[in-house]
């Protein structure tokens, strides 16, 4: 039964994730954002990064017994090893959006975001790394918001584009001593379930007043 529930729990959860952003259409109706986009409703990728400031406050790194999808990418790459960040930033650039947002990137790679940090000006993210193992290998990578644009409509070769115009242009990046600070013990984990459910665990502190994803992520719903 529990074997039943998780595969039911997986499918609702890619669904989610797909109508996240894959057929949505791209909008300039959010004023604080508005500027970066405001010569196209659909921007085109790479011309309107930003350099806001995007703070990393946790990385927890992990292992996964079972692959999971990438949707955040038009290639849709499988992963199991990766880390969770806790990423803070102004309000108005982490809001959920129904259409087009501000994508964003660490390093050449495109973050799957799972809550609103519109609510908190903090966001849960998953981003698929490989080299998890090495304590400096995320240091000096740019943490920036891409574009305007939908994550499935980004390319490999764009997000490393964008990641070469992003550095030493202002973007965010951490430096191996404060990242040593953050990074917590790699976590060895069954599937993506009990990923979202540790992501859950990270919200509920973080953004508490996001109850219902908090319990979407544990598995509440």
């Amino acid at each position: 039964m529990t074997r039943i529930m998780n595969i039911a729990l997986l499918l609702a959860l890619a669904i989610i994730l797909i109508g996240w952003g894959a057929f949505h259409l791209s909008s300039q109706s959010d004023n604080a954002v508005g500027s970066a986009s405001s010569s196209s409703s659909q921007a085109a990728v790479g011309n309107t990064s930003s350099y806001e400031a995007v703070e990393v406050l946790e990385v927890v790194p992990f292992k996964l017994g079972q692959e999971m999808t990438h949707y955040w990418r038009k290639e849709r790459p499988t992963f199991s090893t990766g880390v969770l960040l806790v990423l803070k930033a102004d309000p108005a650039w982490l809001k959920k959006r129904q259409m087009a947002y501000p994508v964003l990137q660490y390093g050449a790679e495109t973050l799957q975001i799972l809550n609103d940090g519109g609510v908190s000006g903090h966001a849960i993210a998953i981003l698929p790394f490989t080299d998890i193992t090495d304590p400096n290998a995320l240091a000096g990578l740019p943490v920036f918001f891409a574009a305007i644009e939908i994550p499935e409509r980004i390319t490999k070769d764009q997000a490393t584009s964008l990641a070469q115009e992003a550095k030493g242009s202002g973007a965010s990046t951490l430096g191996a001593a404060q990242l040593s600070k953050i990074r917590k013990a790699q976590v060895n984990l069954a599937d993506e379930v009990a990923l979202y459910r540790v992501a859950g665990d990270l919200l509920e502190r973080y953004s508490p007043r996001e109850t219902d994803c908090i319990s979407w992520l544990k598995g509440g719903n």
